[in-house]
């Protein structure tokens, strides 16, 4: 975790850093020196759970998971991703649009086999599920490992483009994109 902080400073990057369940909903934060309105708008919703990340000192708690935010731009997501994974390999970082404002990505970082995919596998091992037997529908990157793991998996119509054709097309969030996939798909199984 330390390692991963200290990257994220020296590059001056502004992040909130949760702490460990179940007080998960409480963070630390860190400003960089560039403002950022995503990051202060996060802020404003959070900052009574909040406190200043300690610089200079060691960190003396575990945490759960990272959350930095930066201006839009792709390739230093793809920079800044193959940097963390090589400094701590046992971490995974996850792209995420923005849900407040379009222009930001969301970098999230956490355990690898944290996920909505191993969720749900753990909720089909536990009942006895057969994946066959699932369906997932999702609206951005942070679903991929639950798209992947679904055997019916649609992606909303106002997903990023640039793995649409990965995945069954759903209708926007906008119109009602999860009852209009579970009612398509449960009347094409009727059909069969």
């Amino acid at each position: 975790m330390q390692r991963i902080v200290d990257f994220l400073i020296s590059n001056d990057l502004n992040f909130h850093l949760f702490k460990p369940v179940p007080e998960n909903y409480q963070c630390w934060f860190h400003r960089g020196s560039l403002p950022c309105t995503e990051f202060e708008n996060y802020f404003e919703f959070h900052q009574s759970v909040s406190e200043p990340l300690p610089v200079g000192i060691p960190l003396n708690s575990e945490a759960c998971q990272f959350l930095v935010v930066f201006p839009n731009d792709p390739n230093r997501f793809l920079y800044l991703k193959s940097e963390i994974e090589r400094l701590v390999p046992e971490v995974k970082v996850v792209r995420t649009s923005s849900p407040l404002e379009t222009g930001y990505i969301w970098m999230e970082i956490f355990h690898p086999l944290v996920s909505k995919g191993n969720g749900v596998k753990f909720i089909c091992d536990t009942l006895q599920i057969d994946h066959q037997h699932t369906l997932g529908i999702g609206n951005d990157y942070n679903d991929l490992d639950l798209l992947e793991f679904t055997n019916f998996s649609y992606l909303v119509a106002n997903g990023p483009s640039d793995i649409k054709e990965r995945f069954l097309a759903a209708k926007s969030n906008e119109e009602s994109a999860f009852a209009k996939a579970v009612e398509n798909h449960f009347r094409n199984q009727d059909n069969r």
